[in-house]
């Protein structure tokens, strides 16, 4: 996962590291632990709406300004009209194949005994 340094700073501190460095996210622990941290928090902005998922994936790959930005009228609270108004083309891409992704193992899953 790739997380900015100051996404991976908030991270350590919430998790209580110290003496943290970024090049300590070479460990995929220590990368899946900050970046599913920083996921989970960016959904949890968005539990107003009808899809957090779709807001916290595009905050993850775009930035949350952008996000702010796309989170206007009915796509404030509208998972379906935010996609749409998403102005980044591979930030619109992404979200829309993990979502797909999402769908395709929760799928999967239902079948497994």
């Amino acid at each position: 996962m790739q997380i900015r340094d100051a996404a991976a700073h908030e991270w350590a501190e919430s998790a209580g590291i110290d003496n943290f460095q970024h090049g300590h996210l070479v460990s995929a622990k220590s990368n899946v632990l900050a970046g599913t941290w920083y996921l989970k928090r960016a959904m949890s902005r968005y539990s107003d709406t009808d899809d957090p998922v779709a807001y916290g994936l595009a905050e993850y790959n775009a930035g949350r300004s952008n996000v702010l930005k796309w989170k206007k009228d009915e796509a404030d609270t509208n998972g379906t009209a935010f996609i749409e108004a998403i102005g980044f083309p591979t930030t619109k891409d992404y979200v829309t194949a993990i979502k797909a992704r999402r769908e395709k193992y929760r799928s999967i899953e239902k079948r497994l005994p």
